[in-house]
């Protein structure tokens, strides 16, 4: 039973937890810094100071999100009901915590040397920005659908 819980928690890590750590909408790319750059009214060159930000770790993060996607699918290959399974799935789970805690980084670094482009209004503007935006999926994230 206790193997079937830490299975089962693995598998929504794996599943959930990429969706959030990978997904492709949000963050700190080059559409979402455009917008933000159009929207703090920022001068030419802390624009292309921006971009330069992005496409510095555009490798890493594409690297990042292929290996992502590998790990996703490799789990989603696994037969529940192979002898090693439990080990296979314990292997992807640390794989995938390396992998989340690598792109965690890199996004932090991004943030950082983003903030340090922006004058201390804009900053002031950025973080007022963020509050009015709305979840994904247009809700509250503490109200549940109903099935």
């Amino acid at each position: 039973m206790r193997n079937s819980i830490i299975i089962a928690g693995l598998g929504l890590a794996l599943f959930g937890g990429a969706a959030l750590a990978f997904g492709p909408r949000g963050g700190d790319g080059p559409a979402h810094i455009e917008r933000l750059a159009d929207q703090l009214e920022v001068s030419a060159e802390q624009r292309t100071a921006l971009r330069e930000v992005v496409d510095t770790s555009r490798p890493q993060s594409r690297e990042l999100m292929d290996r992502a996607r590998a790990n996703r699918r490799a789990f989603q290959a696994l037969d529940p009901l192979a002898e090693d399974y439990s080990s296979r799935v314990e292997a992807l789970a640390v794989e995938h915590g390396e992998i989340s805690a690598q792109m965690l980084r890199l996004r932090a670094g991004q943030r950082a040397e983003i903030q340090a482009i922006l004058t201390e209004e804009q900053r002031q503007q950025a973080a007022r920005l963020r509050e009015g935006q709305r979840p994904r999926g247009g809700r509250d994230p503490g109200v549940h659908r109903r099935h």
